[in-house]
């Protein structure tokens, strides 16, 4: 006769169908079905649990950097716009601007509430506050572009530029994680055909 065949629950068996079978597929061994995990949840469950505890924590571990990052900011154009409204720092003697007096002074209150904002605020004021600090910015490259100033004086222009762009993609980027996630733990109305 042949050889002898391994009996329908024998390790060799379920070992060959657990390689075989469909991710998330239910059965004995395949992670699906009522199994230590408490509730039948199986192996995507598990994989679900432990994907949302990577997003916490790796949105936790962002929070901090730009947190810093809008902390630092916010100051630094609260200083810079207070410094613009003293008497002692003297506007730019440039005759090619028509009244440099108001033009820092309006950019000075603009700095030092944005700043303000940025550090202080809530959320939206903040957003909003960024958006005004990434404008100003902008405006204040074309005017060095325009004036034909030099790369050394539009260098801290580009830095605030790029720094301000990149708290608010990262603070786009994880407001969007936060809208994904909670609209995954709600239960949809419309079930999957394949679910």
């Amino acid at each position: 006769m042949g050889t002898p065949r391994p009996k329908a629950g024998s390790s060799r068996n379920r070992d060959r169908r657990e390689a075989t079978a469909p991710e998330g597929a239910s059965g004995p061994g395949r992670g699906g079905g009522s199994g230590s995990d408490g509730g039948g949840a199986g192996l995507r469950g598990r994989l679900a649990r432990g994907g949302r505890a990577r997003v916490r924590r790796a949105r936790a571990a962002m929070a901090l950097p730009l947190a810093a990052l809008r902390v630092l900011l916010g100051g630094f154009f609260a200083l810079t716009g207070a410094a613009k409204l003293s008497e002692q720092l003297s506007p730019p003697t440039s005759e090619r601007m028509p009244d440099p007096e108001s033009y820092q002074a309006a950019v000075g209150w603009l700095e030092l509430l944005a700043g303000l904002l940025l550090v202080l605020g809530p959320p939206v004021l903040q957003d909003i506050s960024n958006l005004l600090l990434t404008l100003l910015m902008m405006g204040a490259l074309f005017t060095l572009v325009s004036l034909k100033e030099s790369l050394n004086t539009c260098i801290p222009a580009i830095v605030c530029l790029g720094l301000l762009l990149l708290l608010d993609i990262c603070q786009a980027l994880v407001q969007t994680k936060q809208v994904v996630r909670a609209t995954r733990k709600t239960p949809g109305a419309f079930k999957e055909p394949w679910e």
